[in-house]
């Protein structure tokens, strides 16, 4: 499995401040911050049960090496909007970009 490093992160919340403040009766805005922060926390924690990104997120995967299987299977690609292109590294460090009519994308 490749590493994954967030490029974009989602600009933003998986439930509005004044959403999570109605449902949980908050009127005062001194909360606000503290209802922020559970908003990013319960997001985070449904991102690591699905298995994937709730919000739209660039990421950008790497392998130290090809793997040996036909298919590459993309960590946290539960909602797989594109793949903007993949690339291969040889020793010294040339970067080849593979064509996209060579490979196909699957999002079942």
């Amino acid at each position: 499995m490749g590493k994954v490093k967030v490029i974009t992160a989602p600009t933003l919340q998986a439930v509005t401040t004044a959403d999570a403040k109605q449902f949980a009766r908050i009127t005062q805005t001194d909360d606000n911050s503290m209802v922020e922060g559970l908003i990013a926390a319960a997001t985070t924690r449904a991102e690591q049960f699905i298995g994937g990104r709730i919000m739209s997120t660039t990421l950008e995967a790497a392998w130290d090496e090809m793997p040996t299987t036909a298919a590459l299977e993309l960590p946290e690609a539960f909602n797989l909007a594109s793949v903007t292109w993949i690339k291969s590294y040889s020793e010294l460090d040339a970067a080849t970009t593979i064509s996209s009519s060579t490979y196909h994308v699957d999002t079942y």
